[in-house]
């Protein structure tokens, strides 16, 4: 019940709410711009602040026969270790 808490609220304690709100949404956005991406929160409620890359207009990257080799054989040693018997 998230709006009779707001509704209990003083009207300071409302703007330092929206205030905090603000800072926080800035922050978000000086981290993505950091990472290269959007906090997942954000993802959603305002297209236009996601990265190109973030919307799936980017180039889809593709992993190397090698790559998915190596991921394929720690995979095939984890399960052994978890299914090896007594031994």
């Amino acid at each position: 019940m998230k709006s009779n808490s707001l509704l209990n609220l003083t009207v300071a304690q409302l703007r330092r709410a929206a205030t905090l709100r603000e800072k926080i949404s800035k922050l978000e956005k000086e981290l993505g711009a950091i990472v290269g991406e959007v906090a997942p929160s954000k993802a959603g409620k305002d297209s236009k602040d996601v990265p190109e890359k973030v919307k799936g207009k980017g180039k889809k990257r593709k992993m190397s026969p090698e790559g998915r080799e190596r991921i394929a054989a720690a995979q095939r040693e984890r399960w052994r270790k978890v299914h090896q018997t007594g031994k």
